[in-house]
């Protein structure tokens, strides 16, 4: 684990908020390769779920990596509700700040939109969704619909763990083979 140290310099006050400076090496120097993360979790679907759309949403989110099983705030889950109420009730493409102001307005729910982006990245980041002048839309698959939100999960995931599944089992045969030697 590195080491979290703070800059001090002669003329700084005492009780003045330093930034962190965070030095030494990697635990593993391959770290460096990283670009991102899949995570597909194996979850049972039971009819119960599936009789809310609150659930449903839940299930996905938590499914597809966009949410964690110990998260104490719902605000990811409530930003997701909001893009889909605008996409698919509204048929419109939101902005972050469309979206902040509907969970304030419609939910009560006080955030930034700061937040907001944050959790629309996660969105971004398995190309489930675009940026388009501001607003956010469904990255449609390649000849599908333009709005065929489920043929853009399919198609953008299937690629996205493909393309992963490909680079592990090359570096595995590459690993087999150096043992082998």
């Amino acid at each position: 684990m590195p080491r979290v140290l703070r800059s001090h310099k002669r003329n700084e006050k005492p009780n003045e908020k330093k930034p962190l400076i965070r030095n030494g090496p990697s635990e593993f120097p391959e770290a460096e390769l990283l670009r991102g993360e899949l995570n597909l979790r194996k979850l049972d679907l039971p009819q119960s779920v599936t009789m809310t759309k609150r659930s449903l949403l839940r299930w996905v989110c938590l499914s597809i990596g966009l949410v964690s099983e110990k998260e104490s705030r719902r605000i990811g889950i409530e930003v997701i509700d909001a893009l889909f109420y605008f996409l698919f009730s509204e048929k419109k493409k939101p902005t972050a700040d469309q979206i902040r102001k509907y969970l304030e307005e419609k939910k009560g729910i006080k955030t930034s939109e700061r937040l907001v982006r944050y959790h629309l990245q996660k969105m971004l980041d398995i190309n489930l969704i675009e940026r388009k002048n501001g607003c956010y839309c469904i990255n449609s698959a390649p000849n599908a619909e333009r709005e065929d939100f489920v043929s853009a999960v399919e198609y953008h995931l299937r690629n996205e763990f493909e393309q992963s599944i490909k680079q592990i089992i090359l570096g595995v045969d590459k690993l087999v083979e150096k043992y082998r030697i």
